[in-house]
């Protein structure tokens, strides 16, 4: 099937291509060749979505994290949210190529467009485009956030496959309804955003059950005592984590975005001579719309033909 918009987690796309390179990035002795190799590799699985997914013409939202900012709500909740983020370890280039990267995405396809709000995640953002747009959407993100998003006309890819509704039940066991979804990732926890498993071993069985009857963390604790499937041991356990299940249902939730989609939405105009000097800049090997014919000919320096008008006599 092919979709009318792709919503890409950018973020998530870009570590992607710098965790395929890094065994690379620590031996070579060039290292800018190693961060122009992540940006073109970037550029090349976008290019890759669209050309396997997207409809002609189709637009292609590309959500933004903003995971520095200290207005960040999840940081308040929990400082170690996401902390791999901020590790040391990782060069400062990186980050510095990144923003190189969206500025570059700025001005490469007029069908891009950049979605970003101050203080707010990608996953916060994929509701209020969704809500927006028309036609078949799919959302492209290996966290089981995006998932939330799911509904008739709009699917979720996670790089392995494209799930619906039924799809994702048939293999999670449960609908990827908001709630369900939230009570997961609450109770199981998600090692890619450093959420731990606050109850862990506890019986698949048991888990399902509890995220197909319940669409609320306060829903369970006022319920679970009269609910019968829930062994008594792991409604004792489920009482003694109660702090860290409420710090998790806290994390895992959608901040509301209170803005207007313009507001979060800028609006990318191709423009080859600025991109031309990006990748020249940065050393990319020339994409093939910045040659002519798909030869090695500078595409903004072909001499111009002016034919003189010559006066009769």
């Amino acid at each position: 099937m092919l979709y009318n918009n792709l919503l890409i987690d950018l973020n998530n796309l870009y570590w992607r291509c710098v965790c395929s390179n890094v065994k690379n990035v620590m031996q070579t002795q060039n290292k800018k060749d190693l961060y122009t190799q992540i940006i073109y590799e970037s550029l090349q699985r976008i290019k890759t979505l669209k050309e396997n997914h997207a409809q002609k013409d189709a637009q292609i939202f590309l959500l933004v994290d903003n995971p520095f900012s200290k207005i960040n709500e999840r940081q308040q909740v929990l400082a170690t949210y996401k902390h791999a983020r901020k590790n040391e370890n990782i060069p400062p280039i990186f980050y510095k190529f990144l923003e190189q990267f969206i500025e570059i995405l700025k001005i490469y396809d007029s069908n891009y467009r950049i979605v970003y709000c101050d203080g707010y995640e990608a996953d916060d953002l994929v509701l209020p485009v969704v809500r927006v747009v028309m036609g078949k959407s799919l959302l492209i993100s290996n966290d089981m956030d995006w998932a939330r998003g799911i509904y008739d006309d709009t699917h979720w890819f996670n790089y392995v496959k494209v799930y619906t509704r039924d799809i994702f039940k048939n293999e999670y066991g449960f609908y990827p309804d908001n709630g369900g979804v939230k009570l997961y990732k609450t109770i199981h926890g998600d090692t890619s955003d450093n959420i731990p498993n606050a109850i862990p071993n506890l019986p698949t069985k048991v888990l399902l059950h509890i995220v197909d009857n319940y669409n609320s963390l306060d829903e369970l604790f006022s319920n679970m005592w009269k609910d019968d499937i829930i062994p008594q041991q792991w409604k004792v356990k489920f009482k003694e984590q109660e702090k860290t299940l409420r710090i998790n249902y806290q994390l895992v939730d959608y901040i509301d975005v209170d803005l207007s989609f313009d507001e979060i939405c800028y609006w990318c105009k191709e423009n080859l001579k600025q991109l031309k000097f990006w990748f020249d800049y940065i050393g990319l090997p020339y994409d093939s719309k910045l040659l002519v014919n798909n030869a090695n000919t500078d595409k903004f320096f072909i001499p111009k033909r002016i034919k003189r008008l010559v006066k009769k006599s």
